[in-house]
């Protein structure tokens, strides 16, 4: 769990630091560049954490009675995996549900790998990244809000 706490952290700096452009090439002048996108960036990595640990958490519940720490590890590692790919482009409705999409597949794919596929993937994985990254990618046209032109996605027409 103490490593899992480590990567959340390191993680800010890996979703943040990207979406900032700390230098800007104009006229051949360096300039500082943008940072608009930092704070939505913060706050979607935050919530797609959380609701990771929460997916995960609440499945496992379901499935055994009793919340599963290392499924909630895991959950919070699936929840920013999930979200990692679309980070800069949603808005936060989209990152909890992302989030707790990717954190509530984490329990039922780990069982199907272990069980089905008789595959010992004693870390998951497969389940943290393989799955929760693709779902990531596979949502980005539903929470997507296109900066470039005036298009919208459907979950960002109802945020003000």
């Amino acid at each position: 769990v103490l490593g899992t706490l480590i990567l959340a952290f390191g993680w800010y700096g890996f979703n943040v630091g990207t979406a900032a452009a700390p230098l800007a090439y104009a006229d051949g002048a360096v300039t500082l560049g943008s940072f608009a996108y930092v704070g939505r960036v913060a706050l979607v990595t935050t919530l797609g954490m959380a609701a990771g640990a929460i997916g995960a958490g609440g499945v496992a519940m379901y499935k055994t009675g009793k919340v599963d720490t290392l499924y909630v590890a895991n959950g919070v590692l699936a929840g920013l995996v999930g979200i990692t790919a679309i980070a800069d482009d949603i808005v936060w409705p989209g990152a909890l549900v992302v989030g707790l999409l990717a954190g509530a597949q984490l329990p039922v794919i780990f069982e199907f790998v272990e069980k089905r596929l008789r595959i010992d993937d004693v870390c998951a994985v497969f389940p943290v990244h393989g799955s929760a990254g693709v779902l990531g990618a596979l949502l980005y046209p539903v929470f997507a809000v296109p900066l470039w032109h005036d298009g919208a996605s459907f979950v960002s027409l109802a945020v003000p």
